[in-house]
């Protein structure tokens, strides 16, 4: 009986396997043995022989393995067509790069105009110190004025002091030198209360005029010690500002000498590649050289003379007899520098 051709259909159980993702070992090996003890059941009713049945079962299984690849790929398509659906259009991507753009940049007029007003309400801060200046140096005239006014009130209270105890004195010599020159005690009421009267007038003058000027001296004084915490205070915020602009020079001073030593070091390099030779210690009495980066020397040198004295070689593997002595003889480090860096170029071309 011939073999005939048995269709092996996909299981919905597969179908399902493959959609939930991959199960337990366990569970796998239960549905494969199922699956296959179905599929040569049906063999048998076709009276199919063991080399065509397995034959058809290898072909169904590469089938079902095939299937379960095709499902899967088609499952990951889906999922990374479900991703880019969710990805934003180029329109939208640019809407959100003009609405960032726009508002970075009304950030920056934003932190313009703060920055423009802080330099307004700087030069206003410094107007404002100018005309303080100005009024500080005013009081400080006006208190020296005082300070000489008060000087020559005080001068002329003195002064009438004294006058007003001359007139009490000569008026006591007076009365004392009629009494004696009589012999009789004044008894004119009238002259004595004229006088009395007169000396009165002029002693309440004095008084007051003295309370006046003890109340400017008062005034003066609480408008020295006004204008002296006034220039204290100003005293003060120049120094502030001195230091700050000290500070500011010290910091650009600064920036200046580490770009000088950025150029310095550059054009350094820039020597030692192109003339193969690079200074690696200088030390009080010598200065070693490192010569195409494979041999160093050291040039002893007398400190107060800066004369070349002796050489001593690192690497003593290049004759240099001759060249020293003509280095030291004639003081010519560029010459010995310049010969030995050739030697030792053909040294190394060997």
């Amino acid at each position: 009986m011939e073999a005939e051709d048995v269709e092996v259909p996909v299981p919905v159980q597969v179908q399902e396997h493959e959609a939930d993702g991959p199960q337990d070992d366990a569970v796998q090996q239960q549905f494969d043995a199922l699956y296959m003890a179905k599929l040569l059941g049906k063999l048998r009713n076709n009276d199919k022989k063991p080399e065509a049945a397995a034959e058809e079962l290898q072909d169904a299984l590469r089938k079902l393995h095939a299937l379960q690849q095709a499902f899967v790929t088609k499952q990951a398509k889906q999922n990374l067509l479900d991703r880019l659906a969710q990805v934003e259009t180029l329109e939208a991507l640019q809407k959100v790069a003009a609405s960032r753009k726009a508002q970075v940049e009304a950030g920056y007029d934003q932190e313009k105009r703060e920055l423009q007003k802080a330099v307004t309400e700087r030069e206003d801060a410094l107007r404002l110190l100018e005309r303080l200046a100005d009024e500080v140096q005013q009081e400080k005239r006006k208190v020296l004025e005082h300070e000489r006014s008060r000087q020559a009130h005080e001068a002329e209270v003195a002064q009438l002091n004294e006058v007003w105890k001359a007139i009490q004195k000569k008026n006591a010599h007076r009365k004392a030198a009629v009494q004696v020159a009589t012999g009789v005690m004044i008894t004119d009421e009238e002259d004595c209360g004229r006088v009395l009267d007169l000396q009165t007038r002029s002693i309440q003058e004095m008084h007051q005029k003295q309370k006046q000027l003890e109340d400017e001296k008062i005034d003066i004084s609480t408008q020295v010690k006004r204008a002296k915490r006034k220039i204290e205070d100003v005293s003060k915020q120049n120094d502030l500002r001195s230091k700050d602009a000290e500070v500011k020079q010290r910091e650009q001073d600064y920036m200046t000498l580490q770009q000088m030593k950025k150029w310095y070091d550059h054009i350094r390099t820039i020597h030692e590649s192109l003339s193969g030779l690079e200074i690696t210690n200088v030390a009080d009495d010598y200065l070693e050289v490192r010569v195409l980066k494979s041999r160093s020397v050291r040039l002893y040198c007398d400190p107060e003379t800066t004369r070349l004295q002796r050489v001593q070689f690192l690497t003593p593997d290049v004759a240099t007899a001759d060249l020293v002595e003509v280095a030291v003889r004639d003081n010519n480090v560029q010459y010995f520098l310049c010969e030995y860096r050739e030697r030792v170029r053909e040294q190394l071309a060997l």
